[in-house]
This record gives structure tokens, sequence and C-alpha cells, in this order.
């Protein structure tokens, strides 16, 4: 049961860091967006895909990791709401349930094999 939340997180992370890929790519051939906001989206993206390979690290990158899909799903609610940002916040609650479950199953899992 841990694996499969650990596979929901993992692919739920890296389908969202495609998707900010491509949010990259769409928002670069627009004049009116600048630079900023495509270097932000692409800073979110490179974190989403790495988000994956901590996730069995330190409970200080754990926390880190819990942080930032909160402050991701936090600031999908304060910009506009449309399709893209519905899609988002799904993935968001997707990945934060699921790495939160797996976190919880595994400490469960350590203490139990520790006796």
């Amino acid at each position: 049961m841990i694996a499969i939340f650990k596979r929901i997180f993992k692919y739920s992370a890296i389908f969202q860091g495609l998707l900010w890929f491509a949010f990259v790519i769409i928002n670069t051939n627009r004049p009116s967006t600048g630079y900023l906001l495509p270097l932000l989206m692409a800073i979110n993206s490179i974190c989403f895909f790495l988000l994956p390979f901590f996730m069995d690290s330190k409970p200080l990158f754990k926390a880190g990791i819990f942080a930032f899909l909160a402050v991701n799903l936090i600031l999908t609610f304060t910009d506009q709401m449309g399709f893209f940002d519905y899609a988002v916040m799904v993935l968001n609650i997707t990945s934060l349930t699921a790495f939160t479950v797996y976190t919880v199953l595994h400490r469960k899992q350590n203490k139990t094999q520790d006796k």
C-alpha cells in the first residue's frame, strides 16, 4: 500500500513538472509576460521534477517537500481560476495527499520494524 502512494506522488509530481514546463514554453512566446514569470515557472518545473528523488530523504527534506507543495496549493487559490488552475489544483491536492499518506505510513512501518 505504501508503494501505491509513492507511485501516485512520483507520477503526479513528474506530470506537474511537465505541465509547468509547457507553461514556460507557452509564456515565453508571449511578449507581454516578460522574463520573470517564465523563469519562476521554470524553477517550479525543475522543483517538481526533483521532488520524487528526495521523498525518502531526511525529515528536513520531507518538511521542505510538504511546504513546497502546500505553498503551491495556496498560490493556486490566489490567482485567477481558469481551466489550467483547476488542473494544477487537482494535481497539487493529489501530490500533497499522496506524499502525506506515504510519509505517515512509511514512518509507522519503520517504527514497527524497529521493535
